[in-house]
């Protein structure tokens, strides 16, 4: 998404050799369709995520790390 018309949950994975690393860890917002997915589980176990790194303090870039601590992390 373009940020216009809707803000986008913020979530970039980094993966190395070693542990991966979160940049940004955001919920989706404005449109239901999108709004839905911060009910859908995420692409990998939160345990294996060493680290969340926050760009920015919006609900879009920060608002879901609480979900993602009560699913694992």
């Amino acid at each position: 998404m373009d940020g216009v018309g809707s803000v986008a949950g913020s979530r970039f994975l980094l993966e190395r050799k070693g542990p991966r690393m979160l940049v940004d860890c955001g919920l989706f917002l404005d449109l239901k369709n999108l709004r839905l997915r911060k009910w859908s589980p995420f692409p990998v176990k939160p345990k294996s995520v060493a680290a969340i790194v926050l760009n920015f303090a919006r609900i879009d870039h920060s608002g879901y790390p609480s979900t993602f601590t009560r699913d694992g992390f």
